[in-house]
Formats: structure tokens, C-alpha cells, sequence
């Protein structure tokens, strides 16, 4: 039984002094696990698994814990619209709202061109991204930066790289993560947090096609077994992370109502 070098910088940007080197913690206990002493800041790092496997959680718990000590997140949503983003975290009993309105919280929309007439405004969002556009991505995401003087601190995700695999052909959507992590991660030291979906062997294997290309790499999956609670055991390993002490071992954990639950 289970227990509960020199940086590109883009135009317009200073240039970060001293950040690449900086390593932060996650915040989340089964990922500070497995990365005890935190990862770099200028890190680009993919987070996988299949459907059901708590990456959404996991993301959730990630950037809340960037968001309480004061560290802005930007939340490019491409998977889904503002309105269920922001329920994600209201499932959790997390007020976001707050972190919106203390501009800590933004939104990138890159879904709701699919709503047509049902449209709407969100709180929070502070750039929309029209079908075709996603290519210009990684200078949205710097202009953004730019406007909430994100450089050396803060978080981005990207949800998720499963939408650029459907939009363009693997070189572009490729092209476009590379991009991204070269002048947001690289060259502004804004770590970024990339979702992949692997529900399928095609998946699984872009997966390995790409890991030389960035920093790290965090896979998620469901074991089988069930905790007393009711829930079902997940494991998490990372497999991949440049620089940093790293635990190869997969840990266990259950999803409650709060969230990620290690299981020791």
C-alpha cells in the first residue's frame, strides 16, 4: 500500500545578465522529486504522455507555483479556449482570476478563431492567434515578453505541440519549437514547458525524433494499479534534463482533488 554562452536577444530586448545559469524549482512535489535541485532557467522542456496521464494537472500545478511567488506565466492555448484553461485551474481551487488581475496570468488564444459566431472576450488574454499564424509564434510569444518584462524570470507554456503537428508538415512544426526555444528560452532565459500528446506510436516516435533538440524531458503515464482513494497510480521519469541532477527512476503519484499526490 502506497503513502499518501552569449545569449541572442531579440530585438528590443536587453540582454539577460547571469540568468542562463540560474536554476529554479518546479514547485510541484512530484517533479521537485525527481529534479531536487531545479532546472535551468533558459531550459526548453517537453512534457509527454498519453491522454489521461495528469500533464494537465501537472502544468496547472507548475505554473500556480510560478504565479504565488510572483513570477509571470504566459499560457499559449492552443488545445483549448480561455474559458477552459481557466476552469483547469478552478477544478484544482486555484483562483486565477487573481493572478490575472494581478497580471500574472496571460493568455495567448490561439483556439477560439474555431468558435465562429460564438466567440467570445476572455479576461486574460492579451494576443489572439489566427489559423496559419502559429509560424509567427515565437515573436508573439518575444513581444509578450517584452510587455511584461518576463526576461531572466517567469514561464512559458506552449498546449500543445500537438496543434503545430496538425497545422504544418513535422519540419515546420519542428522549425517553430527550435525557434522558440532559441529566442524565448536561449535568448530571453523564459523557461518553456511544451505539451505533446502520445497516444500514438507516430506520436511516441516524434517524440524520440526530437528529444536531441531540447532540454528536457518529462514523460508521464498511467501504471494500472489503484491507490486506496480510489484513483489510478500514474508514473512520471524524467527522462532527459541537460545540466541538472536528475532521478532516472520513475516516481508514483494519484491525482486528488488539490492536485498531483506523490506516493512514496
Amino acid at each position: 500500500m502506497h503513502k499518501a554562452s552569449k545569449n541572442y536577444v531579440y530585438p528590443g530586448l536587453p540582454a539577460v545578465a547571469g540568468a542562463p545559469s540560474e536554476r529554479v524549482r518546479l514547485g510541484v512535489d512530484v517533479l521537485d522529486a525527481v529534479l531536487p535541485r531545479g532546472v535551468y532557467r533558459n531550459s526548453f522542456v517537453v512534457l509527454a504522455g498519453p491522454g489521461g496521464a495528469g500533464k494537465s494537472v501537472i502544468v496547472t500545478l507548475v505554473t500556480s507555483a510560478f504565479m504565488a511567488r510572483g513570477e509571470p506565466v504566459v499560457y499559449v492555448a492552443l488545445d483549448d479556449d480561455p474559458r477552459t484553461v481557466v476552469q483547469n485551474y478552478a477544478s484544482l481551487g486555484i483562483d486565477v482570476g487573481g493572478f490575472i488581475r494581478r497580471e500574472l496570468f496571460a493568455i495567448i488564444d490561439g483556439f477560439s478563431h474555431r468558435l465562429g459566431n460564438y466567440r467570445v472576450e476572455y479576461e486574460g488574454v492579451v494576443r489572439v492567434v489566427e489559423p496559419g499564424e502559429l509560424e509567427k509564434l515565437p515573436y508573439t510569444l518575444v513581444d509578450v515578453i517584452l510587455e511584461k518584462e518576463m526576461s531572466g524570470r517567469g514561464l512559458v507554456v506552449l498546449d500543445s505541440v500537438n496543434e503545430l503537428l496538425m497545422t504544418y508538415d513535422r519540419r515546420r512544426a519542428i522549425d517553430v519549437m527550435r525557434r522558440i526555444r532559441a529566442i524565448v528560452s536561449k535568448g530571453n532565459s523564459v523557461l518553456t514547458l511544451a505539451v505533446l500528446h502520445t497516444s500514438t506510436a507516430e506520436l511516441a516516435e516524434f517524440l524520440r525524433s526530437i528529444e536531441h533538440l531540447v532540454d528536457g524531458v518529462v514523460e508521464v503515464e498511467v501504471s494500472g494499479e489503484i491507490v486506496s482513494e480510489g484513483g489510478a497510480v500514474r508514473l512520471l521519469r524524467v527522462r532527459k534534463m541537460k545540466g541538472v541532477l536528475h532521478l532516472s527512476n520513475a516516481v508514483k503519484f494519484y491525482i486528488g482533488d488539490r492536485g498531483a499526490v506523490l506516493l512514496e
